[in-house]
């Protein structure tokens, strides 16, 4: 990297970042982790002072997250490449490397409360399922036999969680997405499902409760289902 690119402002070049990646037809972008490498990449390219030109260091590390985030997407029609998608998870995983396990064994294992919904589409008669990572500290509880699924993990970064939805809602696609509330906190939501190009996407609910960042989200039910769902969780 030349002085100039190891001199440029992280959110100089997290805005690089946003650029391309609102070309992407993608509602839900799984982003963050790409994200957080790159500024990684770039700290070390800074302190070994590695002379390149600034403008292909720069784009190779925005061809990197494009890569990255469309790596994990599909699309039916090769001719459109702009118009990616998520694509669901392969079996019956909410996430990788998850195990079944039941709420008390989930909470001993990754160390936080599990909040659960007292909602009559989720609740202790429709939980099918409940799946644990210990190393990710991911928790998933599923009910209806898959139509609603709860992810819940510690909160994941060091915004506060009304800064880091406004940040999310401004790097997807906005005529889905809106900030709201549950029980009088901001939430992100994503309106409805099945309306990207793939037609794959889930309706979502994501707010912060007590430390931790919960998930409700559902192939089934639009956005104001989940919310009532999420105003349940205590």
């Amino acid at each position: 990297m030349s002085s100039q690119a190891t001199e440029l402002a992280e959110d100089d070049f997290a805005a690089m970042l946003h650029a391309r990646l609102d070309r992407l037809d993608v509602p839900v972008r799984p982003w963050l982790p790409v994200q957080q490498d790159l500024m990684r990449r770039l700290r070390r390219r800074r302190a070994r002072a590695v002379t390149a030109a600034s403008a292909v260091a720069v784009t190779a590390a925005v061809t990197i997250a494009v890569i990255a985030v469309t790596s994990t997407a599909t699309s039916p029609r090769p001719a459109q490449p702009a118009a990616n998608c998520l694509a669901p998870m392969p079996g019956n995983e909410p996430f990788p490397g998850g195990q079944q396990s039941t709420i008390p064994d989930a909470q001993s294992a990754v160390r936080f409360r599990i909040h659960v919904p007292h909602n009559a589409l989720a609740d202790q008669r429709t939980l099918s399922q409940v799946w644990v990572s210990q190393a990710s500290r991911l928790v998933a509880l599923v009910y209806g036999h898959r139509k609603i699924t709860i992810l819940m993990r510690p909160w994941p970064v060091a915004q506060s969680p009304s800064k880091w939805f406004r940040y999310e809602r401004r790097i997807m696609i906005n005529k889905y997405v809106t900030i709201g509330h549950v029980n009088g906190r901001p939430a992100l939501i994503v309106l409805k499902p099945n309306i990207d190009y793939c037609h794959a996407n889930p309706a979502l609910v994501e707010f912060y409760w007590r430390g931790t960042d919960i998930r409700v989200s559902s192939r089934s039910y639009g956005a104001a289902a989940l919310l009532r769902i999420a105003d349940s969780m205590r």
